[in-house]
């Protein structure tokens, strides 16, 4: 069931009420909803179909993040992040599409389920922590999703059950005695022909030096995934657009 952003509210401050600090140890968590927009194309080595042509648009998802910094020697620290990316289109066909064997006939009105939510794990250690902030780390990521397309004649969906490793790097600019700050993050993979690339870039505020922070950042966030004939399947995506994130750190 698609998380709402309201109920993401709520997760964050019931996890804020009993929290303490210990000295030296940070601890942040932060919701944020995604208003990304798609284009690129799904498909087989047979046949692709563009997403325009499938009736995909604009969509909002939710992010959970969590990030735990600690000062013990040679540990890396803990990043988690949930994002929700599950989205439906319907749309006209204007030509016949084959989808691994399935054909679909032009004219037919065709429904897609495309669910690419997954689940960040990332343990990285901070070469720089001062007014400059660097990370470096990996990352493994559970996508846990399908795809599925449908129409009254015919059907076609395959499972997406995969543990991905990525590189992953954070590096943040904070303006002294303002509580401003820029950041980016980037978790990357390529291989053969296939790659996965997932980017921000923020500007956000934070309060200093009230036990708890609030902060809150505009960003914009970059999903491509290209796929080059894996068990037959290919696909270009491109997820892109604004977000906006509320947190609160310990």
């Amino acid at each position: 069931m698609k998380k709402t952003f309201s109920s993401a509210i709520s997760i964050l401050l019931f996890v804020s009420a009993p929290a303490y600090s210990a000295p030296l140890v940070d601890f942040s968590v932060s919701v944020s909803q995604w208003q990304p927009d798609y284009s690129g194309e799904i498909g087989t080595d047979l046949d692709t179909a563009t997403l325009d042509e499938l009736g995909f648009d604009d969509d909002d998802h939710n992010i959970v993040t969590l990030i735990f910094k600690h000062p013990i020697p040679g540990l890396p620290n803990v990043r988690i992040q949930d994002t929700d990316l599950s989205t439906d289109a319907n749309g006209t066909l204007v030509r016949d599409l084959v989808i691994d064997g399935v054909t679909f006939s032009a004219s037919d009105d065709v429904n897609t389920d495309l669910d690419l939510s997954h689940t960040d794990v990332t343990l990285f250690y901070s070469p720089l922590n001062n007014w400059v902030k660097l990370d470096l780390g990996l990352t493994g990521r559970r996508f846990d999703g399908e795809v599925e397309v449908t129409s009254s004649l015919a059907s076609e969906d395959a499972t997406l059950d995969e543990w991905i490793p990525m590189l992953y790097a954070g590096v943040r600019f904070e303006l002294p005695l303002t509580g401003l700050y820029a950041d980016a993050t980037v978790n990357a993979i390529s291989y053969d022909d296939n790659s996965l690339t997932d980017l921000t870039a923020a500007i956000g505020y934070t309060t200093d030096g009230l036990g708890v922070d609030l902060f809150a950042e505009l960003g914009y966030r970059s999903f491509s995934l290209e796929v080059d004939d894996i068990d037959d399947a290919e696909g270009d995506l491109d997820i892109d657009g604004a977000y906006f994130s509320v947190g609160l750190k310990f």
